[in-house]
């Protein structure tokens, strides 16, 4: 399983200016194992991806709902 941090409150626009229709940003996201980081967003059908310069990479769907329980709980940051 990949690991990622999420900061709720992070500079996502840093990394994606604009969303594409029918997802939501909900911060920014790294990956730990290659320090890649992007926008954070969820779809209406609640896919998770990120977000950098107008290309978008899935994520391991588990991780990142485990690193968001886990961020939520400690304020809106967390590695998981």
């Amino acid at each position: 399983m990949d690991s990622y941090t999420i900061d709720m409150a992070g500079p996502w626009r840093r990394y994606q200016r604009d969303i594409p229709r029918g997802w939501i940003v909900l911060g920014t996201i790294r990956c730990d194992s290659d320090h890649a980081t992007g926008a954070l967003a969820r779809s209406v059908i609640g896919v998770y991806a990120q977000f950098n310069a107008g290309a978008f990479h899935s994520l391991d769907q588990r991780a990142v709902l485990a690193a968001l329980h886990r961020a939520t709980r400690a304020g809106g940051v967390h590695h998981a």
